[in-house]
């Protein structure tokens, strides 16, 4: 692992910051060349591969998953054509 990564994990922890706000401040210090964006952090903490879990992100637990409905049919199928008279 990376050390920007490492430290973005720090500021998430400690900070409670989102992975966005810790990526902007560490483009904004300027102490490293570069940074990894906020969704590699977010895939890392998808797959476990930091420490930080889902729990720990403010807005991630907020957001409900979208219902999706099933639609019926407005018609109701009659006999086809080929059996008509």
């Amino acid at each position: 692992m990376k050390r920007t990564e490492k430290d973005a994990e720090k500021e998430i922890s400690e900070n409670k910051l989102s992975p966005e706000t810790a990526c902007g401040k560490l483009k904004r210090n300027k102490k490293y060349s570069s940074v990894v964006s906020y969704k590699t952090i977010y895939n890392y903490i998808d797959s476990d591969l930091l420490k930080v879990k889902n729990i720990d992100l403010l807005l991630k637990v907020k957001i409900k998953t979208k219902k999706y409905r099933v639609r019926k049919n407005k018609r109701i199928p009659g006999d086809s054509i080929e059996n008509r008279s």
